[in-house]
């Protein structure tokens, strides 16, 4: 299998698991906290089932995004807004279109901007 190939696999298994959903979450009985999904155009990902499915701790998951593992359970957990910056990177990763290495060299790189 090629590496897209892959990531499309895993994107569809995901799906399946229904961390990823092709539309709009269907209306839903009322919850006591809201829960962390992030919501672009037709796509919406479950974040905290994202990181279940894949079997990771929180601080595991977050770090990948350059986020501390506090703050991703705030995300998880109560909703708090999460920043577009990170929203796309998590869907990005959820859909396969970017993988461990390059979110990587994404936050190394972002830390030498920083530094300068």
């Amino acid at each position: 299998m090629t590496e897209r190939s892959t990531a499309t696999a895993q994107a569809l298994e995901a799906r399946a698991t229904g961390a990823i959903d092709a539309g709009p979450p269907a209306r839903r009985a009322r919850r006591r906290k809201p829960k962390a999904e992030i919501t672009v155009g037709p796509i919406w990902v479950d974040v905290k089932q994202l990181r279940v499915t894949r079997g990771e701790r929180q601080e595991q998951f977050w770090r990948r995004f350059g986020v501390a593992q506090w703050t991703g359970s705030r995300y998880e957990t109560d909703g708090r807004h999460m920043p577009r910056p990170v929203q796309m990177l998590v869907i990005a990763f959820a859909l396969g279109m970017l993988t461990d290495d390059d979110l990587d060299r994404l936050l190394i790189a972002a830390e030498a901007v920083a530094g300068e």
